[in-house]
């Protein structure tokens, strides 16, 4: 738990201080839609992705940083993914990635790291 807290922080700190393309990683703009039984509730932010992951997989690599940043919401804020329902996800305004980050939910979330 506290490795996971530390990973988060590294990552944000990393995130908010390295806003340009370079070499240290390309920003993309993700957007998520997020269904809860106490309504529906939407996030946007600016992500840090490795450019050469970015270069070779584009979608993958934004659905792997909106499924790592979901993360961060449900701890911020609380909620698991059985009451709540992730509609939409979309980088840079225009690639959806939905299906890749449901795809993701299972690989990823039960890893021990």
């Amino acid at each position: 738990m506290l490795y996971d807290r530390l990973v988060d922080m590294i990552t944000t700190i990393v995130r908010n201080n390295c806003g340009h393309k370079g070499e240290y990683g390309v920003n993309v703009i993700i957007e998520i839609q997020i269904e809860s039984p106490r309504g529906n509730f939407s996030r946007k932010g600016k992500l840090l992705v490795k450019p050469s992951d970015f270069k070779r997989d584009p979608d993958e690599t934004a659905a792997i940083a909106a499924f790592e940043w979901l993360r961060e919401i449900r701890l911020v804020h609380g909620f698991n993914l059985g009451e709540h329902v992730v509609q939409k996800v979309i980088y840079n305004g225009e690639h959806d990635i939905t299906e890749i980050v449901h795809q993701l939910h299972p690989m990823l979330d039960d890893l021990p790291f």
